[in-house]
């Protein structure tokens, strides 16, 4: 694997995280955290995507061509959504700000956004995924 800041700025491109699959939000509301789930393969990545540098880079082995990883963020304000309809791809922003991060995740029907103090990557695995058709 990757030394860890590599992985931060890899993974948390808002350019790599709209090519991928937001599948899983959870909310927890006691500890005002919210996690992130992605996925993302060789099949969902647009020919010349950063997808495919990122995947190569995370890979634990070399026939794997799809990954999963979470974002978990901490200290979680203005947490907001507005409906949440498919695709599972998502035009993701993720901007710092004066010590703290600016998320949103939109697209038609979709709209998820809050701020968060910190975030950690706590889980990235790679598979090998057949294609759907």
């Amino acid at each position: 694997m990757p030394d860890p800041s590599d992985a931060y700025s890899a993974l948390t491109s808002p350019k790599f995280l709209s090519e991928c699959d937001l599948f899983y939000v959870q909310v927890d509301e006691r500890q005002t955290s919210l996690t992130l789930g992605f996925e993302v393969s060789d099949f969902d990545i647009p020919e010349g995507g950063i997808g495919f540098e990122v995947l190569r880079k995370f890979r634990s082995d070399e026939g794997h061509n799809a990954m999963r990883f979470f974002i978990s963020f901490t200290d979680v304000l203005n947490f907001s959504v507005n409906g949440w309809e498919n695709p599972g791809q998502k035009h993701i922003q993720m901007v710092e700000e004066r010590g703290h991060f600016s998320v949103s995740a939109e697209s038609p029907g979709s709209s998820l956004r809050f701020e968060a103090s910190s975030f950690s990557i706590p889980h990235i695995h790679s598979y090998l995924a057949g294609q759907s058709f």
